[in-house]
């Protein structure tokens, strides 16, 4: 059995996970800098302790309504494979850690969303429904994408 640990969060009626080795922390924001010109899903800039950090509105990027502007943010605090700096996807709801078996993973399915199908590694069953395997590179990708 090949097991790797994901952090699970609540998006919308989703349940996205993220392997806990690309996660740094998980925070709570209260304030974003818009970008002006950004894409999309860019929600705009923050500051972490003296880092800048670009912001991420994950429902945007799966296809979602937009997080309300004066709601309060759960930022996810990542770093994309081959990045060099990290990055802050905002999700609705911290959910819980899992151990996550790969080898019940499958590929998603051509009835999903094309959006949802673009950053995700996959699917894999857990104990309350379907987690869905997100791929922090990939949600970036995506965004680059729009923008053109």
């Amino acid at each position: 059995m090949s097991t790797t640990t994901y952090c699970a969060f609540g998006v919308g009626d989703l349940l996205v996970g993220l392997p806990l080795d690309d996660v740094s922390e998980v925070v709570s924001v209260d304030w974003v800098t818009p970008v002006p010109g950004a894409a999309a899903g860019v929600l705009g800039i923050l500051n972490l302790r003296g880092r800048i950090l670009t912001a991420i509105d994950l429902r945007v990027v799966l296809g979602l309504e937009p997080a309300a502007a004066d709601s309060p943010g759960l930022h996810v605090i990542v770093r994309a494979a081959g990045e060099d700096d990290d990055v802050s996807i905002r999700v609705d709801e911290q959910r819980d850690v899992r151990s996550v078996d790969l080898q019940r993973a499958v590929a998603c399915p051509s009835s999903l969303d094309p959006r949802v199908r673009a950053v995700a590694a996959g699917l894999t069953p857990v104990e309350d429904g379907l987690l869905l395997l997100l791929d922090a590179r990939r949600a970036l990708s995506a965004l680059s994408r729009k923008e053109n």
